[in-house]
């Protein structure tokens, strides 16, 4: 089977990872910064964000509709069981088992910057293999988010 030259050249790139100190000292420089992030919201005692308890309110909400609706049976009803950001709250419910809900919003952030910042690099790689020292690019966005109180409303729906 003959390729066009298209496919031939991202199968490349996909494949391709160049070997050079300068692409090992981005990829270290990616991943410590990576690793600053996810440990700078380990330690916090709680995000700072207005909506986060709001989600933590609606998940209970909604495990308890699940459950039967015992407690807000009276007042709520489910009308859809993908409601909007219905992955938020099934994965704080699912969380919220093993963790309290704090740590679980945590942990959620967590992935979240977990998967932006990997999916920023996958994306730059694909792009052109040669760019994946400028996946550092994205960690200013989560200073920016984390270091003001007015950027961080609606963190976690925004994502």
């Amino acid at each position: 089977m003959i390729q066009s030259e298209p496919t031939r050249t991202l199968k490349t790139r996909l494949v391709a990872e160049p070997d050079s100190v300068s692409s090992r000292m981005s990829g270290a420089a990616f991943w410590s910064l990576l690793a600053a992030s996810l440990l700078f919201l380990i330690t916090l005692d709680s995000f700072p964000s207005q909506d986060g308890p709001v989600h933590s309110y609606y998940a209970d909400v909604l495990q308890d509709l699940l459950k039967g609706g015992h407690a807000y049976g009276r007042y709520f009803q489910i009308s859809h069981v993908l409601p909007p950001y219905a992955l938020t709250y099934y994965l704080l419910i699912a969380l919220g088992k093993v963790f309290p809900p704090l740590v679980a919003e945590r942990i959620l952030l967590g992935l979240y910057t977990l998967l932006i910042a990997l999916g920023f690099r996958f994306l730059l790689r694909v792009l052109n293999a040669n760019s994946a020292a400028m996946a550092v690019c994205i960690f200013p966005f989560y200073s920016l988010l984390s270091s003001t109180s007015s950027s961080t409303w609606g963190f976690t729906t925004s994502i």
